[in-house]
């Protein structure tokens, strides 16, 4: 939409002269805005490292012979399982994160007109009245 800005009282060929529009002008600007999210996180493997010792251990007592490396191998699984389930997962932690992004905004800018001048323009037709314009 463009806007004429006259000078009010003026002769019209004072006027014409003192004529300045108001065009829109494609500005392209950074947007940002702070965001909450939870940080990720993974497990350490603390929990299965230590139940895979403790487990092999305690399987390691049990049995003789052929039977122990298989009570051992057990205990080493048993154990990884437990140490995994009991280390469970860190609480969930909040950061703020800084999210930008590139948009395109129309700004009024000043143009000044010399007497004589042309510029090619496209009126925006304006709504007339309210939502309900019946003669009922």
């Amino acid at each position: 939409m463009v806007l004429a800005l006259l000078s009010g009282g003026a002769s019209p060929s004072m006027a014409q002269e003192q004529t300045k529009l108001l065009a829109p002008v494609p500005v392209v600007q950074q947007v940002c805005q702070l965001v909450q999210e939870v940080a990720p996180q993974g497990d350490t493997g603390n929990g299965a490292l230590l139940g895979t010792v403790a487990g092999g251990v305690a399987g390691n007592r049990f049995g003789s012979g052929e039977g122990r490396g298989l009570a051992t191998l057990f205990g080493v699984m048993l154990g990884a399982l437990w140490g995994e389930r009991i280390e469970g997962r860190p609480a969930p932690r909040m950061q703020q994160v800084r999210r930008c992004t590139l948009q395109g905004v129309l700004q009024p800018q000043a143009v000044h007109l010399q007497p004589g001048s042309a510029m090619r323009t496209q009126p925006s037709p304006l709504p007339i009245g309210g939502a309900d314009d019946s003669d009922d």
